[in-house]
This record gives structure tokens, sequence and C-alpha cells, in this order.
């Protein structure tokens, strides 16, 4: 693994080199979040597939700054996710639990207001250009954040992310020092509740 120094200085360069796709994911929530309010619902195959696409750009992102182990490992994570999405039944998202709507909301609010990285530490760079979309610990939380509010899409979908969130939460914590990640460490165990009580109602792959 390179020097914790250089993973930092890259996931820098990265969010600070992509802002302007980290600003069009911003537009894309907020694109999405009016037209939820407005009472578009998407099915759980649908929504799966979209919370896909997130993951599909951090993967692309690092290719293309010559990052190989974060390309193989969101390039493989993204094909997961749509493969499990793709089994799900195409049925309407029920509400969940009230706290994992709370819950959901938070770890929502986390990634894409992620406080790190980004050169202009003013509240506005961080609300319209956190690196969503672009570096994996944000997108992640994010995710598992849309992941609770749709009460855990499936055991499968779930499991996976919850390995993939404790993973990069910890080596984001002990290996580059980056203490705010232990969020996501929490989003995952969390996540991994919900697997468990999925367990026990079997309905979805």
């Amino acid at each position: 693994m390179p020097a914790p120094t250089h993973v930092l200085a890259q996931l820098s360069t990265i969010a600070n080199e992509t802002t302007w796709l980290a600003m069009l994911w911003h537009a894309a929530l907020l694109i999405a979040l009016s037209a939820f309010l407005r009472g578009w619902r998407p099915t759980r195959r649908t929504a799966a597939l979209m919370l896909a696409i997130p993951i599909a750009s951090v993967g692309i992102v690092a290719a293309t700054y010559g990052n190989v182990f974060n390309t193989l490992v969101f390039g493989g994570l993204t094909v997961a996710l749509v493969t499990i999405a793709l089994r799900m039944r195409d049925d309407q998202i029920g509400r969940a639990a009230d706290w994992q709507v709370l819950v959901g909301h938070s770890f929502v609010g986390f990634g894409v207001l992620y406080p790190q990285f980004l050169d202009q530490h003013s509240p506005l760079a961080y609300l319209v250009a956190a690196p969503f979309g672009t570096l994996p610990c944000p997108t992640l939380a994010a995710i598992i954040g849309f992941t609770l509010l749709a009460g855990g899409f499936s055991k499968a979908w779930n499991l996976t992310l919850v390995f993939f969130a404790v993973f990069y939460g910890t080596v984001g914590v002990m290996q580059l020092g980056v203490w705010i990640d232990i969020a996501l460490v929490l989003g995952g165990l969390t996540l991994s509740w919900t697997a468990a009580n999925l367990m026990y109602r079997p309905r979805y792959a």
C-alpha cells in the first residue's frame, strides 16, 4: 500500500480537481429530491441501480488518476451492486422504520457534505462540491444513508455495503488518520443491523 502521505495527497488532488463533477452529483441529488417531493417514487430495483452509478463514478475517477486499487475495487463493487439490483423485485419501496429514516438522513448528509480534502474550507464549498461521487468514503456513506432510508434493499446488497464501508472507514481512520471516517464504520455497523433483521424476513435476494 502506498505511503499515507501519498494517498492523502492524491485524494486531495482528486477532490479539488473534480469539483465540477462533485457539483454535478450535488445537482443530480437536488433534482432527485425535488422529484421525490413532487411525488416521484422509484421502485426498489430502479433505486438500487441508480445508487450504483455514483459508485461507478468513483471507480472511473480513480482510473483517471491512476489509482489501480480503487479502480478495481469500485469497478467490482459496481458490477456486484448492479447484479444484486437486477435480482430484486421491481416493487415499490416501503416506508422504513423511524430510526432508519433519522439515521439514514444523517449519513446522507455526512456523505454529501463530507468535510475533508477541499482546499476551500467555506461551508458553501462543501455544500455544493464536497467529494460525493468522486472519493470512496463520502460516496459509500451517502449510499448507506439512502439504503437505510429505503429500509435496506436486500440482504446481499446490505452485507456488500457493510463490508466495504467498514473496510474503507477503518483504513481511513487507522492508516490515513482521517478521523471523521469513523462515521463510515458506524454507518456500516448500523446497516449490518438492518441486514440482520432482513435475515429473519426473507423477502428479497
